[in-house]
């Protein structure tokens, strides 16, 4: 039995006579910061640690990232008093060891696994972890009997140049890739309401992406994921209105050549990955499966409503808190560079009161008397960046913000450049390396990436 079943989003489940592998598992809740929902919410943690419990096989789970959308803490935590036994996780090795901290403290067996190391799970199974650039993703490629799974997640490969490595890590460890596992949608904030036309580009931008993917790796099959999910707050619905479907991918005139290879899977879908041909061949599967997903985008929606607004007074607390521990991380190079006028201080107007703030490496949080601002957001939001190290990555994909033009948000990602090296566990602890991707990443810190 080698089989691949979809549980949902961005989660697969890879099983032999002996192990179930789990990839990246979000099967219940929101993510980022109440930004994200899951199209089909059929799933749940505890229907996940039935199967696996029934199963009677080694369990082995695997990260990609630690985005909440892949790494879910309500699962893990659950997973521990879950009576599940013993079960191993595999994540690659980083400079801030957060994730398998975390993993280690809830009593599990968290193993780190360095790039291109290949660890067997049973005589039929094994998995290579590969660190993607310098974004805290990873791809993975799976072998399982004589065939070559390649999961991609989240991974910018949308360039010749971006695909090349990829391909020359994998190659060495397989001559054909059998089934390629990869993202179909846009997946952070993509404009303003107005900017329709941005969010369009982006989505045409990703089936471009699954375009160049088939061709440089030439994978039998594609199964496109990582996508089913729509932008579940009231701050930012509007970015639901150019989201790729799984029928724009199938009829995209850029994937002709291709149709032939996709296979669309809904929760609980499974194919014998002994019988990939017979498997992709069965009449109607992939028309089931459009359907029912455009049947969940088009139907109604819940919408998280704005929490509470944050008093100015806490605000401004934890904006100290904040500038204190991003200075004392980095050598006092965020107030340097303010003063050197690398990174300006950041205009702030809040949502629903329409103050306007300004928050600086120098001075923390004031209020200002001017209408020129870099960003919008609601107090609830400015209060989840100032209190985690993760906090503007988080926000740069749920999307509850805007940005005034190009210059705002230039202003905006540089501000918060610093957040980002300390979440990565850059800083004076480790000078030589921060030095090198600071040096590397100073004329990109403008750029989301």
């Amino acid at each position: 039995m080698n089989r691949l079943t979809f549980i949902n989003h961005a989660s697969v489940l890879i099983e032999t006579d002996k192990t179930v592998l789990v990839m990246d598992p979000w099967v219940e809740g929101t993510a980022f910061n109440n930004g994200w929902a899951l199209l089909d919410q059929s799933t749940s943690n505890d229907k996940l640690y039935s199967t696996l419990r029934t199963s009677g096989k080694n369990i082995v789970i695997w990260y990609s990232h630690e985005h909440s959308d892949h790494f879910t803490v309500s699962f893990v935590r659950g997973l521990a008093s879950s009576g599940l036994g013993d079960v191993t996780f595999l994540f690659h090795r980083t400079l801030d060891k957060r994730v398998v901290i975390f993993l280690r403290r809830q009593g599990f067996d968290a193993r780190e696994c360095d790039r291109g190391e290949e660890v067997g799970l049973d005589d039929e199974l094994s998995i290579t972890t590969f660190p993607h650039r310098e974004s805290g993703d990873s791809y993975a490629l799976v072998k399982i009997g004589d065939k070559a799974l390649l999961n991609l997640n989240d991974c910018r490969v949308n360039t010749p140049e971006r695909c090349m490595p990829v391909w020359n890590e994998v190659h060495r460890l397989t001559p054909s890739v059998d089934l390629l596992l990869t993202q179909f949608g846009y997946a952070n904030w993509i404009g303003n309401e107005e900017d329709f036309a941005e969010r369009q580009e982006a989505a045409k931008e990703q089936r471009r992406r699954i375009q160049l993917q088939a061709d440089y790796f030439m994978p039998r099959y594609i199964i496109p994921f990582a996508s089913f999910v729509y932008f579940c707050h009231e701050e930012n619905r509007y970015l639901n209105d150019a989201q790729n479907s799984l029928r724009d991918v199938l009829e995209d005139d850029l994937l002709t050549d291709h149709r032939e290879r996709f296979i669309f899977m809904k929760p609980s879908d499974t194919i014998d990955l002994g019988d990939l041909g017979k498997t992709a061949a069965r009449s109607g599967t992939n028309a089931e499966a459009i359907t029912h997903w455009e049947g969940l985008a088009r139907g109604p929606k819940d919408m998280i409503k704005p929490g509470p607004s944050v008093p100015l007074e806490s605000l401004s607390l934890l904006a100290n808190a904040y500038r204190r521990r991003a200075n004392r991380a980095l050598a006092m190079l965020p107030y340097l560079f303010e003063l050197a006028r690398i990174i300006r201080p950041l205009r702030i107007k809040l949502m629903y009161s329409g103050e306007m703030l300004r928050l600086s490496y120098i001075t923390g949080l004031s209020v200002e008397n001017t209408t020129e601002f870099d960003c919008s957001c609601s107090s609830e939001t400015l209060s989840f960046i100032l209190k985690n190290d993760f906090g503007f990555n988080t926000t740069a994909v749920n999307g509850r913000f805007r940005a005034s033009g190009d210059v705002g948000l230039r202003t905006l990602n540089r501000f918060f450049a610093p957040q980002s090296f300390v979440k990565d566990g850059y800083g004076w602890r480790s000078p030589l390396l921060s030095a090198r991707r600071l040096l590397k990443n100073l004329r990109a810190i403008a750029r989301f990436e």
